[in-house]
């Protein structure tokens, strides 16, 4: 189990790394500078976020495989989700602050 986190953690950093995410543009539309892109990435944390949002999907994984009863499954699952959408739309709110939106 270990080995196969480990592997997941490094996918996930290339992941981030090689910008696969969104595409993110000013918020006039236009594409903006990458050096300007990461300057708002820093700033807003986006990697340590997202890092520490794939390390609690394992945490999620690991506790689904401890409970047998669907209500409980399904709880856990409930909280994660809500979870990825508060860090994900904090995210979002911090890079329009740097005046950055993701392209439609």
């Amino acid at each position: 189990m270990r080995k196969k986190s480990l592997s997941i953690l490094i996918l996930m950093g290339i992941f981030l790394l090689s910008g696969c995410g969104p595409k993110w543009v000013s918020i006039d539309g236009f594409d903006t500078s990458s050096a300007k892109l990461e300057s708002a990435r820093d700033a807003c944390q986006v990697g340590k976020k997202l890092y520490d949002l794939s390390y609690d999907r394992l945490t999620r994984d690991a506790a689904l495989n401890v409970f047998e009863d669907e209500a409980a499954r399904q709880s856990v699952k409930d909280i994660y989700t809500a979870k990825e959408k508060q860090v994900h739309s904090e995210i979002d709110a911090c890079m329009e602050k740097h005046g950055l939106v993701k392209k439609q």
